[in-house]
């Protein structure tokens, strides 16, 4: 009997161990403490890059919304470390529903606190700041998913007219917005703005790809942002190149042409074909 017991206990505590660590719960107190804390010390380090001087003041914040992928947290991280290596002043505010199991590593990416970062960009933010934001998930015409990182939690959505009012204290702040999702070309009614540069990884009515659960990023941001990026290209030549080489990964896979499209805001023309490294760094002259 002892022998027996013994045994049973043996492949208990195996199985035990070919389990993945607790899921991480935003229904749990402390975890919610806890990104709030994330949250609350990536806001007040942002406050402190702001206060420097010196070259262009850039916020960026990145918004990896669903839990199901690896890819979406891997494009908020990759724009991040490229724009801190062309600005390393550039103040950085990251949320992501991660997907791996563990600790929290960033906070939460809720709607309500999506909606409290951009609400205390606009407050941080003046006519001479870039704001470049980008959100990252699946996606259905005019709306993005939000999936938490626990299999219970209810998918939810954020659509393009809610986005569009959690912008609008940021109308008039020059905004570069990054759509990575399936159908993200719906978004551009909504968002567009003559303050705004708008870039979606796909048509109103076409997929996007490179989001399958454990790829490293979507295929726009790598091709965007890393695949033969060049800081001394203009964001209307990167979003080229990006467009082309998309096209080319989609046919060695056979998959449909996702589109990417870009939209340009009449006060933001003059930026798009400035050098990236000139457009992140140069304070602009007045005229």
């Amino acid at each position: 009997m002892k022998s027996l017991f013994l045994l049973r206990l043996g492949v208990l505590i195996l199985a035990l161990s070919q389990l993945p660590a607790c899921a991480i719960s935003p229904q749990s107190t402390k975890l919610r403490e806890k990104s709030d804390a994330l949250l609350a010390a990536q806001e007040k380090t942002a406050e402190q890059v702001n206060a420097v001087r010196g070259t262009r003041k850039v916020i960026y914040a990145g918004f990896a919304l669903h839990a199901d992928s690896t890819a979406f947290q891997g494009d908020v991280i990759l724009v991040r470390d490229i724009l801190r290596s062309i600005n390393s002043q550039t103040s950085v505010l990251l949320l992501s529903n991660q997907r791996e199991h563990g600790d929290l590593v960033y906070p939460f990416a809720t709607k309500e606190n999506i909606k409290s970062v951009l609400s205390n960009i606009a407050r941080s933010a003046d006519k001479d700041t870039l704001v470049v934001l980008l959100f990252t998930s699946h996606g259905f015409p005019n709306r993005i998913s939000i999936k938490l990182p626990m299999g219970s939690t209810p998918l939810t959505n954020l659509s393009s007219e809610e986005l569009k009012s959690y912008l609008e204290d940021l109308k008039s702040i020059p905004t570069i917005i990054m759509i990575s999702a399936c159908y993200s070309g719906s978004f551009v009614p909504a968002l567009s703005n003559q303050n705004r540069i708008v870039i979606t990884a796909a048509s109103k009515d076409r997929a996007s790809f490179g989001c399958s659960s454990e790829s490293k990023a979507t295929y726009f941001i790598q091709e965007f942002f890393q695949n033969n990026f060049d800081a001394s290209m203009s964001l209307s030549e990167l979003f080229s190149q990006a467009s082309r080489q998309v096209v080319e990964r989609e046919r060695k896979k056979n998959f449909g042409a996702s589109q990417p499209q870009i939209f340009v805001g009449e006060q933001m023309k003059k930026l798009v074909p400035v050098p990236l490294r000139e457009l992140l760094t140069k304070i602009e002259e007045k005229s």
